[in-house]
């Protein structure tokens, strides 16, 4: 027992020490994780386990790793866990580590975020493998230099042109409009499908991808999983939820490319292929051996960097010369001597345009689109001026300090392209050169990760840069007091974070430098829509059989089975953008040297006979002038509304702007929602609409149509334009009447009624317009608008009753209602008929302002309209709804009580006196806002929606004097009201005329003249393009300058027949021999051919 225990002791004291031994060890290497070994580049100081983790932010990594280089050097080293990141600063060792090592530098380091994301098929993070290289491979053939030279320069050049005309249509939009350009011209390479406006569902759907792919892959943005793999089973709620936030990615992803790729293989099978990249991929993918999800990836690679990169560059170039307007001018002087006003600069003026080029390359270097270039893997170890970058080492280059290195520019963070004077070749020779000092920069990364877009990227961007500066001049743009706004061009609080670095939204004035290049943009869009965008392809004429170099100009598909014949070349006669009647050799679909072609759409019934210069993918043919233009046979072939996306996006646009104040019955930031609601994810946004939803969009375009500056609308006389609208929504209108009770039931069906009504009655009344009004009043009475706020008729109005969608909803129909009342006021008034709604049984609040419907702001108190008007006129004065058109309403329901008591056979004196009473006692009472306007008040785009209602209503008030007055014939007071009238109507500028709302103006300016754009109004000394009889003067007795307002006026008066436009007390005559007008009526002052109004002697 005693040799038992002995032994014990002595195998314990032997064990202690070995365990002790082993646990100092175990501990010294859980302790050594993240310890930086001498040899590796020096960096900042370790902690135990996790090294430099705590050191790297989750934004902004970039401006850290610049702080660190200046302390640790141009190579240094991070410790993240047993990982190791060297960052690299130095042009020479990139050079060395990226270029000359490039065969163990092009891996990319694990990331278990990009691995979920993409199931490793995305060429930006995928390693170097043989799928890697022949991803690469396909998306060389398809954008080496020749190539871009040869086929793709002509679609850059057409969507560089359309690019400026987006400028001059919507220059509010200027953010949006390169993302379009450079989207459009990567979807017609990729899929044979365009971009054609920035309401395009793919775009959206890319660019809202794009911005979540780069938060969610931003260096520090997710958690270090891949070097710390228990953080795996950590709950990802303390981690900033990154597995969710990395899956919704994912979702988009697959969602977004399956689609596209879907889309083609669909319109294969519907129609035959056409030469895009991803169908000459499918047309040898029995070879490639290509997953669907493979290809999916393949393409959707190549449209990320095709679409965000040039558009940033872009948009930071704007930005730029917003902020640095010297370089904006030298840079125009520099294209102005090369290129006149007769066309744009395109890419064969490259090698004469050398500073425009620096423009270019400062752009990338100023603003670079990624502060931290995509990651490098070494696969095997590399020595580097003594220092050890090890294998499995992650390789970053701080782009930022590299374009920002205060070592070789002083004045880094000014905008000057002089510091690449010289620099006169493309990146890619810089690129590929030995000379690693004369690089220029670092945007299209380094060896073999070479960006394989980088020709067709250099294209894109030089071509819009030099158009922009062509075509126009960016300003400051200022604020309400005039004061211009700063740009904000802090790369850190001006720009987004993410792994994709863009500017913020800015504003700027952007303007056309002269008449002259309007005119220019305008023709050659015109030009490029026709010889470019409209080389459709609904089926490929190609695709089993193929023409050959002796048919100069193909034009019929001799292959059986296919319904239209495509040829596959676009008609470029050069390679600078100008086409003929040359053509490209054509070539097998499949070849790399086929040019592209676009899926078709067809014409719409009474259009111009041109090609629809806002093409979508939806393109028109171009019959001769006397041809008759049909709709599409085959619904595949075009949108339902039968024009383009980009037409039908203009028009709903010039609708807001131009006529919704007159018409306020939708609420503009949710229309697409509400209305478009049911349209494609993928192509165009107006396709799978309802009936209803069809009608108000044709109802809304026969409104704004006079208003479009669409060549194919040009020819049309601007009354006219709309005429081909109007009659399809009257055919829908009937439709949904005849065949759809659950949709006619709806408030989006009365919308349509009412657009449809509103744009009847602005061309006066008829036996049609009674009947549509009619229409509208009746389904309003149906959908109970009536009783909108019947509940809260008891309890004094007040909004608290209402949460904020009740509210909102409420508003709509408030607004349908008062509109429909507003359209039977007028028609009555002018038509001496009684009013079809009864005010008595109204119980609906008068609307609100547009500021509180867009703004969700809750229901404020207000007033109703009922049949004692001393109650709402109180009310609405102790109320806070103090909306200019919630008075308007009052003011025209005197006007309505003015016309009953005028048309009353019974009416006395007393009656009248009593009507003028109330209307001066609320001329009185009117809130100060609403006093008359002094002559030289400034009106502009900004306050002409307040101002307008202002002059309105006190026109409205004017007017009912003068009809009870009329009755009587007490002919003083009328005049004194007439001269009010005239007043209130003088101060109109002429610019506003064609917005003006006309139930007021159609009756008060000429009909002619409500539907004419400003700037094709004839001036009062410009008789000779005025009709016969007509004579537009102002009202203080001026008959000169054209500056003046241009007011034509006649009486709402009330006599024994149809009240007419030319009958009336103050009708001015001409006299020639004097230059002077009497107040005599025996000369017309204007024709109207409406029906049902008389025609002026």
């Amino acid at each position: 027992m005693l040799w038992h225990t002995v032994q014990l002791t002595t195998m314990h004291q032997f064990l202690l020490p070995v365990f002790v031994a082993v646990l100092t060890w175990i501990s010294y290497k859980v302790l050594s994780i993240g310890r930086r070994d001498c040899y590796l580049p020096s960096g900042p100081p370790t902690l135990p386990i996790i090294g430099n983790a705590h050191l790297i932010p989750k934004q902004g990594a970039h401006f850290v790793f610049r702080e660190m280089r200046k302390k640790y050097g141009d190579m240094f080293s991070l410790k993240i866990g047993p990982g190791t990141i060297i960052v690299l600063s130095d042009r020479g060792i990139i050079k060395q580590v990226l270029d000359k090592n490039s065969a163990t530098s092009s891996n990319r380091p694990q990331s278990s975020v990009a691995q979920t994301i993409t199931g490793g098929h995305h060429l930006l993070t995928m390693d170097a493998s043989p799928m890697w290289r022949s991803f690469r491979k396909l998306l060389h053939q398809e954008m080496m230099e020749k190539r871009c030279n040869d086929v793709h320069i002509a679609v850059q050049n057409a969507e560089a042109i359309q690019l400026l005309h987006d400028f001059i249509v919507f220059p509010e939009q200027h953010m949006s409009h390169p993302k379009r350009y450079s989207n459009s011209i990567i979807m017609s390479i990729l899929f044979g499908v365009r971009t054609p406006s920035t309401e395009s569902k793919h775009m959206q759907r890319l660019y809202d991808l794009m911005d979540h792919w780069s938060e969610v892959m931003e260096i520090g943005a997710t958690p270090p999983v891949d070097d710390f793999p228990w953080l795996k089973y950590v709950p990802q709620g303390l981690l900033g939820n990154w597995l969710s936030r990395t899956r919704q990615v994912q979702a988009e992803m697959n969602s977004l490319y399956g689609d596209l790729v879907r889309h083609v293989q669909r319109r294969r099978e519907q129609k035959g292929t056409v030469c895009s990249f991803v169908d000459r991929v499918l047309d040898q993918n029995s070879g490639l051996g290509l997953t669907d999800h493979q290809i999916y990836f393949l393409a959707g690679v190549a449209l990320e960097g095709g679409s965000d990169t040039s558009s940033a560059v872009i948009t930071s170039c704007i930005q730029a010369l917003v902020h640095f307007p010297e370089i904006q001018k030298k840079a125009q002087a520099e294209i102005d001597a090369v290129v006149d006003e007769s066309r744009t600069p395109v890419w064969s003026d490259f090698a004469q345009l050398p500073y425009v080029t620096q423009v270019v390359k400062e752009s990338q270097r100023w603003r670079p689109v990624g502060g931290l270039g995509i990651p490098h893997a070494l696969t095997a170890d590399q020595w580097i001026d003594g220092k050890l970058l090890p294998k499995g080492a992650t390789v970053f280059i701080n782009l930022w300090d590299l374009h920002h290195d205060e070592r070789r520019w002083e004045n880094h963070d000014v905008f000057d392209p002089d510091r690449y004077a010289g620099y006169t070749m493309l990146a890619s020779e810089y690129a590929n050169s030995s000379d690693y000092e004369k690089r220029d920069h670092y945007a299209y990364g380094n060896g073999r990760r070479l960006c394989p877009g980088i020709h067709l990227g250099e294209r894109n961007i030089f071509l819009g840069i030099a158009k922009l500066l062509w075509a126009f001049r960016f300003e400051k743009a200022t604020d309400s007091s005039g004061k211009p706004i700063d740009v904000d061009t802090d790369y850190q609080t001006g720009y987004s974070e993410g792994f994709l670095i863009n500017a913020r939204p800015f504003a700027c004035k952007i303007t056309p430098r002269s008449q002259a290049r309007h005119s220019t943009i305008m023709r050659e869009f015109a030009q490029v829509s026709q010889d470019v965008f409209s080389k459709t392809g609904g089926t490929c004429a190609y695709k089993t059989r193929h023409g050959t170099g002796s048919d100069p100009n193909p034009s019929a598909d001799e292959s059986p089975g296919t319904v239209e014949a495509t040829s596959p070349y676009l008609q470029v006669k050069k390679l600078d953008g100008t086409h003929g009647t040359s053509h490209a050799p054509h070539t097998a679909v499949n070849s790399p040297n086929a040019l592209l072609s676009y899926e078709s759409g067809s014409m719409v019934e009474g259009l111009a006979p041109c090609v629809d210069l806002w093409l979508t993918q939806n393109a028109f043919t171009i019959p001769s002038p006397t041809d008759t233009i049909l709709m599409a046979s085959s619904p595949e072939e075009a949108s339902e509304l039968g024009i383009s996306d980009l037409l039908a996006n203009e028009l709903v646009e010039l609708f807001f702007d131009n006529v919704h104040d007159s018409c306020p019955i939708f609420r503009r930031s949710a229309f697409r929602q509400t209305v478009l609601h049911q349209a494609d994810m993928v192509g165009s946004p107006f396709n799978g609409l309802s009936t209803t939803s069809r009608l108000i969009l044709n109802a809304m375009f026969a409104l704004s149509a006079r208003f479009s500056d669409a060549v194919v609308l040009a020819h049309i006389d601007p009354v006219s334009r709309g005429d081909v609208f109007m009659a399809r929504a009257i055919e829908l209108w009937e439709l949904i009447y005849r065949e759809s009770r659950e949709e006619l039931t709806t408030i989006q069906c009365l919308q349509g009624l009412v657009l449809l009504s509103f744009n009847l009655l602005q061309h006066g009344t008829s036996a049609q317009t009674w009947l549509i009004v009619g229409n509208c009043t009746r389904l309003a009475y149906e959908l109970d608008l009536h009783n909108t706020d019947a509940d809260l008729a008891v309890s004094g109005t007040e909004s608290t009753l209402l949460d904020m969608d009740e509210n909102m909803a409420r508003e709509e129909k408030r607004r349908a209602w008062w509109t429909i009342w507003e359209m039977d006021t007028f028609s009555s008034t002018i038509s001496l008929r009684p009013y079809a709604i009864n005010d008595r049984q109204v119980r609906v609040l008068l609307p609100l302002s547009d500021q509180c419907w867009e703004g969700n702001t809750p229901l404020i108190s207000s007033a109703f309209l009922g049949p004692c008007f001393d109650a709402p006129w109180q009310a609405l004065g102790s109320s806070q709804n103090q909306n200019e058109r919630a008075w308007f309403l009052i003011c025209l329901a005197v006007l309505r009580m003015a016309c009953e008591t005028a048309l009353s056979p019974m009416a006395s004196l007393k009656d009248v006196n009593h009507i003028d009473g109330i209307i001066g006692s609320l001329f009185l009472s009117l809130p100060c806002t609403f006093q008359m306007l002094p002559k030289k008040t400034e009106i502009d785009k900004s306050n002409w929606h307040e101002h307008s209602w202002i002059i309105c209503s006190n026109i409205v008030l004017d007017c009912a004097r003068t009809i009870i007055f009329n009755k009587h014939y007490i002919t003083e007071r009328s005049a004194c009201s007439m001269i009010g009238v005239c007043r209130a109507a003088n101060l109109i500028p002429l610019q506003f005329i064609p917005i003006c709302s006309p139930f007021i103006f159609c009756a008060l300016v000429g009909p002619g003249t409500a539907h004419v754009p400003a700037d094709r109004m004839p001036l009062r000394n410009d008789t000779a393009n005025l009709p016969d009889g007509v004579w537009i003067g102002d009202i203080n007795g001026s008959t000169t300058g054209p500056d003046e307002t241009a007011v034509q006026l006649v009486e709402l008066t009330v006599e024994s027949g149809p009240v007419t436009f030319a009958d009336h007390p103050w009708a001015v005559e001409w006299d020639e021999s004097s230059n002077s007008r009497s107040g005599n009526k025996s000369q017309a002052w204007c024709e109207c051919d409406c029906s049902g109004v008389e025609k002026a002697n």
